[in-house]
């Protein structure tokens, strides 16, 4: 199998671990909606949970367990009452797999061009 990784236009290997945990969280259907909404613009947890359609319990897990994974950035901000924040934005833009024969291969690209990834 051959994972390879893309910030810009720039390739490189990741390891096969990272590949398929990456791989995994994609073939998940409410993965991949919280992904999708947060993968142009930064969004808060009530914003995400309101455009997916998914309730906020679930939503809040699902980007805990998508900030464990490494695949979110965070940033934050302070409303007018004094509050803190948190918006979430995908470290991915893109994933293609392919298979043939024997052969597999994972693309993976970054949404971020200077990220620094793990």
């Amino acid at each position: 199998m051959s994972v390879i990784y893309y910030r810009g236009e720039v390739p490189h290997r990741i390891n096969l671990e990272r590949g398929n945990e990456i791989l995994e969280v994609m073939l998940d259907n409410v993965n991949r909606k919280i992904i999708t909404c947060v993968k142009d613009e930064p969004k808060t947890a009530l914003r995400i949970s309101i455009e997916t359609g998914l309730s906020s319990s679930m939503t809040y897990r699902r980007l805990h367990r998508l900030k464990e994974k490494n695949l979110l950035i965070l940033s934050g901000e302070f409303s007018l009452d004094n509050k803190k924040r948190f918006k979430h934005k995908s470290k991915i833009r893109k994933v293609v797999t392919s298979f043939d024969g024997n052969i597999t291969n994972i693309e993976i690209y970054s949404n971020l061009k200077n990220m620094i990834d793990n």
